[in-house]
């Protein structure tokens, strides 16, 4: 897929993992916690059980209808989270754990894959001094990892 190129969008599928991908750990006052979800597109199918979205290690398949309200332009906005971020944490897109896939479907109804590369992350960090990633704008493979010292984390408590 071409960074930044989804002409119109009528579906996704995704994961969500924060939380080192523990739902034990909701709301716990550390690191990211979601209160909840509020979804913008006409309908989703949420994982369930102890891994429901939009806990840590749910997915969610959401659709738009795509002959009234196909997402067309630079954004389509498939729903917010009311979240706080107490602590440094990443929350970042994945594969839904129900076929282990993450795809986007056109207002054709054309499925594309996409791969950890296309999958973005929001960093929280002390100070905002790791940086998230944007896919439109470059790959997103691999881990973030917050470059710290010993004494650095010392220093936070």
């Amino acid at each position: 897929m071409a960074r930044g190129n989804i002409p119109n969008i009528a579906g996704l599928q995704c994961g969500l993992q924060y939380q080192n991908g523990a739902p034990e750990n909701l709301n716990d006052g550390t690191g990211i916690d979601v209160f909840g979800w509020n979804l913008c597109a006409t309908l989703e199918f949420q994982t369930t059980g102890p891994n429901q979205w939009p806990r840590p290690g749910g997915g969610n398949l959401i659709t738009w209808n795509s002959l009234t309200v196909c997402q067309e332009g630079e954004t389509g906005v498939a729903g917010y989270f009311y979240m706080g971020a107490y602590g440094p944490d990443t929350m970042r897109l994945t594969v839904r754990p129900v076929d282990s896939a993450a795809k986007i479907a056109n207002c054709a109804s054309v499925e594309t894959p996409l791969t950890d590369a296309d999958l973005g992350y929001a960093a929280f960090s002390v100070g905002g001094v790791t940086a998230g990633c944007n896919p439109c704008s470059t790959g997103c493979s691999g881990v973030p990892v917050e470059t710290t010292t010993w004494g650095g984390i010392k220093s936070l408590y």
